[in-house]
Formats: C-alpha cells, structure tokens, sequence
C-alpha cells in the first residue's frame, strides 16, 4: 500500500488553510467565525514570541505590522476622551488578534506552497454562496430555508445584507483563482457569472463600485503587463455588461437603487441621502463630531452614544459608515493621519514585489479591504475585522513568496 507522509510543516499548514478557509464559511453565521480566528491569533501569538525577530525581516509582513499598530495604537491614544469607555476599551483590547490570525499563514507560507489551496478553497465557498443566493431569488427560498425579500438578495447571510459587500472585497481572489484555473479551459472564467450577478442583486452600491473597480484594474494591469489582450477585455467587459444588463432587467428593484444614484448630482442633502442609503445625514453628523473633537476623537464605538446625546441626526446609525470618517470620529486627526500613511506606505511596500498576476490579485484585495471610502461597515466592528484582516492576509500572502525564497524545512 502507498504511504503517505506529511512533514511538520506541511501539517501545520494544512491546520492554517482549513481553519482560514472555515473563517470564510462562517461568515455567514455571525460570532462563529470568532471561533477558528481565536485558534490562529493564538497560534500567531505564540510565532510571534518564537521568530518575531525573523517576521519583522520579512518587508511585507513588517509592513503589515505597522499598518496594525497604526490602526490599533491611536484607539489608546482616544481613550482619553471616550464617549462610552467600555466598548473603547474592549475595542482596543481585541483589535491586534483579528490581525494575528494571518500570522501562521504568513509563516508557514514561506516554507510551503499554501496559495492554490486557499484560492480555489475561497472560489468553492463563494461559488456556492452565489448559487444558493440565485436559487433565494429564483425560488423564493435558499437551500436552508431562508426567504427572499423581495427587494434586495440576502442568500445565506439573511437576515443581514452583507452577502454583496462580502463577494466583492473576494472578488479579486476569485479573479486569481479563474486565472490559474483557465490554464485548463477558459470555462472556468464562467464561474465568476453567479458571483457577479449576485453582487448586482444584492443591492449594495459600494459592493458593485469594488466590483468595477477590482475588473477594470485587474485586467488594466493584466494588459500593461501584456498578460492580455484587448481582445480579451473587450469581450470580458461585454460579457460582463450583458450579465449587469440581464440582472437589471429582471429585477426592478435593483434598477431603482440604480436610478437612486444619479440623484447626487443635484447636491442637497435630500438627493444624498436617498442615492446613498440616508448616509448624508450620518455623515454630516461625523463632520460635526470631528470638528469638535479633533484632536483625540471620542475613541471607538462611541459616535451612536453621541449622536443620541447631542441629538445630532434624526437617524440612529451606529458609526458613520465611511472608513475614513470612521477613524476620524473615533481617534482624532492624529489617528486618521497614522491610518493613511500606513495605509499608503503597506501598498507602496507590497507594490514593489508584484511579478505575477497572483500578486497582483493580492495587492488588489489588501487595496480594496481598508480603502478610506468604503462606506459599508465601521472600520472597528469585529465583523468588518473577521473579514477585511484575513483578506488583507491573504493579500500578502500572494506577494510574500515573489519577494523571498521558500525556508526548507530541516
């Protein structure tokens, strides 16, 4: 009988990829994705006590590092002035181990081949997410149960509308995995159809802007590259209107939150705030908050305490729904400055080792998590961390092993 044997590392790092590829399932189910990202922080915990020395070596993951510290560090620095103190304090305290948790891919992605598992591991999970979401809107009901709405398509993340915003920030991962897989057979780019279509059905507008800015820099980059023709692209951006088109015209709710948009360019609140989901009050709220309180902010996760305090917006919103407006409010100019240098300085960093279009790929989805005008979650819900730090994780990941040569195990 063959004998199978599995080194070390190669056990760890199967350990890495199931229980990251398992985050990503949980999504759906609220706080249990908590569960395998608290054994990783663990884990990277403890590889940080061993070889912190040869990470920080690493360029893209001291990178990674310090954009951490810069998102973490001013949340201290806030405290001083906190709106509601206990959930500051808990924010503060918890915030580094949703980072953590990509520590022992990182680690043991230098010593073995661990990318092509996880890319087509996240193309199965949202492949499967997709289809279950069409059959909601098809059928009225998804594989377990959950109902359609009628206006906007939930899938397996009812009662919430995150299953867009999700796909979206995955959708260059998935780009990635299409490209290795159409090696094979150009029709493995058709796996992408139910993942668009379902990010259009969604309804969420900032979902279908990453959407069209992930394809058009994508294949930009793939051209530049001359990885592509324009032959190519033309008929890739045609298929991908026509699947647009196709969604829009059998779903008239989706065409209104369309037509909602072109509403802002009349320029009164009223306009914004039905192009934009009533967040023109909310923001303006934040405005007036950060003003007040420029130099430490109110600290994390006080904006919905101050805003009922002070009466400052008829909306009951509990953060401003815009990143950078979001680390503003919370942790004071000082804090937003930190937060887009290291955001800048990161990309600047992990640009410089892009060779393939994997890399690229990564750099894309590390670009999208934390992008300043993302205006869906808050930038300090544990929610929005148990997705936007794997995937910027995994965003390294891809450029990690372009930059340095693989570590053998002894």
């Amino acid at each position: 009988m063959p004998q199978f044997s599995m080194t070390k590392s190669q056990l760890e790092a199967s350990a890495a990829i199931g229980l990251t590829l398992l985050a990503f399932f949980l999504l759906p189910f609220g706080r249990a994705v908590n569960a395998p990202l608290a054994l990783l922080a663990t884990w990277g915990v403890v590889l940080l006590i061993r070889h912190g020395a040869e990470l920080w070596q690493r360029p893209s993951i001291r990178a990674m590092l310090i954009f951490v510290l810069c998102l973490w560090l001013p949340q201290f620095w806030a405290l001083l002035h906190a709106a509601d103190p206990a959930r500051a304090w808990g924010s503060a305290l918890y915030y580094p181990c949703y980072a953590l948790a990509g520590v022992p891919l990182l680690w043991l992605a230098l010593r073995y081949e661990v990318e092509a598992m996880l890319l087509k591991g996240l193309l199965a999970i949202a492949v499967f997410w997709s289809l279950d979401a069409l059959l909601q809107w098809i059928a009225g009901r998804d594989l377990l149960g959950y109902p359609y709405d009628g206006i906007r398509l939930q899938g397996i993340f009812y009662p919430k509308y995150s299953i867009g915003i999700v796909l979206a920030h995955l959708l260059p991962l998935l780009l990635a995995a299409s490209y290795r897989l159409q090696r094979r057979s150009p029709i493995w780019n058709l796996m992408l159809l139910p993942v668009v279509a379902t990010i259009v059905l969604s309804g969420t507008r900032t979902a279908m802007i990453l959407m069209v800015l992930t394809f058009v820099l994508y294949s930009g980059w793939l051209v530049s590259r001359r990885l592509l023709s324009w032959r190519w692209v033309t008929a890739g951006a045609a298929a991908l209107v026509i699947c647009i088109a196709a969604v829009l015209a059998a779903s008239p709710q989706t065409r209104q939150r369309f037509v909602e948009v072109q509403e802002l360019g009349q320029m009164n609140i009223e306009a914004v705030n039905r192009a934009t989901s009533l967040r023109g009050s909310v923001w303006l709220a934040a405005l007036t908050i950060a003003k007040e309180h420029l130099t430490t902010g109110i600290g994390v996760r006080g904006y919905r305490k101050l805003i009922q305090e002070e009466g400052l917006a008829d909306i009951d919103f509990a953060h401003p729904h815009f990143f950078a407006l979001d680390v503003l409010v919370s942790t004071g100019i000082f804090g937003l400055l930190a937060y887009l240098v290291a955001y800048l300085y990161f990309l600047a960093r992990l640009y410089r080792y892009i060779t393939t279009p994997k890399g690229f790929a990564g750099w894309l989805t590390s670009a999208l998590a934390f992008l300043p005008i993302n205006a869906h979650w808050s930038i300090y819900a544990s929610y929005t961390l148990a997705l936007v730090w794997p995937l910027t994780t995994l965003g390294v990941l891809l450029i990690l092993r372009n930059q340095e040569a693989p570590v053998t195990d002894p």
